[in-house]
């Protein structure tokens, strides 16, 4: 019987230890998924504000040649 409740232990052990592994490395992953979606979203961010002065610069070089015209 005492071998019994030691393997019964011991497999609780593992079992918990093998959770505890699981869910950190869970975390660890997630953290760095968001970590990931912040810097897509400031790219995306620095994008369209290129996007905008570009838009700005292709008016006022069209403002221009009309008016040297």
């Amino acid at each position: 019987m005492k071998t019994f409740k030691r393997n019964l232990l011991l497999g609780y052990g593992i079992s918990l230890l093998l959770l505890t592994v699981s869910s950190v490395a869970s975390y660890v992953s997630i953290r760095n998924l968001l970590s990931s979606a912040e810097l897509v979203t400031h790219t995306n961010q620095v994008i369209d504000e290129l996007n905008t002065l570009m838009l700005a610069l292709k008016d006022g070089e069209a403002g221009q040649r009309g008016y040297l015209l």
